[in-house]
């Protein structure tokens, strides 16, 4: 027997980093997703197999083993809000965020797996690049298990153990990212407030300068101690206003100007590396564009993870430059 479940990426249009600390942020889906089929077994050993093919790697753990090892990361989680432990730490290899994901569902449903089974994971979404890669994997595993196990549990239900696990690989997640790629749509936060928005006219390129050498979490534990201003938030809040209603009218000047002016935010916090400032200026100066980092950035080395591109002008030469790869038109 076989279930199946995709869920898409997000992007953040404004409010990175803004958005932990209750300022508004603006998400929206993208069109690249996370693919997940679970097969139901007939062994009689009662293993989790996990075939992840964007790390070409297959393991196998007991089914008994999951509570002992959601255990031990959540012990490792409280280190992390202790200061006793960084960040990337609490999660040591990629298959523990999707055992305690698994073990967190069963945990809130009162379910335990009868049979041996499959879980086989791929993605269209780049990992670790600000395209809600974690998000999007947490949901499709509560998604999948919730039509294996027939629990019929709601979309708040969903969101209230994705949001318990996405706290682990980013420390202190705003949930943003999680009820955007749950819900699928695009979505305005703001004190905890949702408000979603239509679908706007204007378009923009998404292009990926590659993974960040630090993860979302190490970059937004980096701004938590680094920018202890509300000026800036401050700034970032009429930003985000301005973008919503740039996109509400479509008016694509206005919101290429505010693009603009989110990307010199990002770079006031830090998270802009030295070669995606490089780029983002050729592209204002010779394409009549504008770009800016769409998920938590970086503060070292060169990669920037995605940048949401608006320009009417083909800025393929650029990119090839620079050699970054275009993901979407």
């Amino acid at each position: 027997m076989k279930y199946y479940s995709a869920t898409p990426g997000k992007v953040i249009i404004s409010g990175e980093h803004a958005i932990v600390y209750g300022y508004p942020a603006i998400v929206t889906t993208i069109n690249k997703y996370a693919h997940i089929e679970l097969y139901r077994k007939n062994f009689s050993d009662k293993k989790i197999r996990l075939d992840l093919k964007d790390y070409k790697l297959e393991c196998t753990f007991d089914i008994q083993e999951l509570a002992l090892i959601k255990k031990e990361i959540k012990n490792r989680y409280e280190k992390f809000l202790t200061k006793k432990l960084k960040i990337n730490q609490v999660l040591t290899n990629p298959t523990e965020l999707i055992l305690y994901t698994i073990q967190a569902f069963l945990e809130g449903t009162e379910k335990t797996f009868e049979h041996s089974v499959k879980f086989k994971i791929f993605s269209e979404i780049p990992i670790g690049c600000g395209l809600g890669s974690s998000a999007a994997l947490i949901v499709n595993i509560l998604k999948v298990l919730n039509k294996y196990f027939n629990t019929n549990l709601n979309n708040e239900e969903l969101y209230k153990i994705a949001l318990e696990c996405e706290n682990l690989q980013h420390g202190k997640s705003s949930g943003g990212d999680v009820y955007t790629v749950l819900n699928n749509g695009c979505f305005k936060f703001h004190k905890n407030k949702i408000h979603e928005l239509q679908d706007s006219k204007i378009k923009w390129q998404l292009i990926n300068t590659g993974k960040p050498i630090l993860s979302t979490g190490e970059c937004v534990s980096f701004v938590a101690k680094r920018q202890k201003n509300t000026k800036v938030w401050n700034v970032f809040e009429k930003v985000t206003h301005a973008v919503e209603q740039s996109l509400i009218n479509n008016n694509e000047v206005e919101f290429k100007n505010l693009i603009k002016e989110n990307h010199k935010l990002l770079n006031e916090i830090g998270v802009v590396t030295s070669k995606t400032k490089e780029f983002v200026k050729e592209l204002e100066d010779y394409y009549n564009g504008s770009a800016k980092v769409c998920g938590a950035g970086c503060t070292k080395g060169e990669k920037n993870g995605v940048l949401l591109v608006i320009s009417d002008k083909n800025i393929s030469k650029l990119i090839k430059k620079f050699d970054y790869e275009l993901l979407s038109d």
